[in-house]
């Protein structure tokens, strides 16, 4: 099924989980096709952290990161640590 997808120039987008996002980047690296991720943290916070690598491996395959955070922009953590 992946190589159809290739064949026909399908791009990966997917999320940085850990298990389900890492599978679906990692196949598509097999065949040489890019990947989207789409981060819930900042592009230096990646989270979870053991998918630092896969992160780096999505770059360095021409993929594409994507933030939902302004580069200053409180992370979700950051703006409920005021909250009581």
């Amino acid at each position: 099924m992946l190589l159809n997808l290739y064949k026909n120039g399908v791009v990966i987008a997917s999320g940085l989980a850990f298990i389900c996002d890492g599978i679906a980047h990692r196949a598509a690296f097999k065949f040489n096709m890019l990947t989207v991720t789409i981060l819930p943290s900042k592009i230096k916070e990646i989270i979870p952290k053991q998918n630092t690598d896969l992160a780096n491996q999505i770059s360095i395959n021409g993929g594409l990161i994507i933030s939902r955070y302004y580069k200053d922009t409180l992370n979700f953590k950051e703006q409920m640590s005021g909250c009581v």
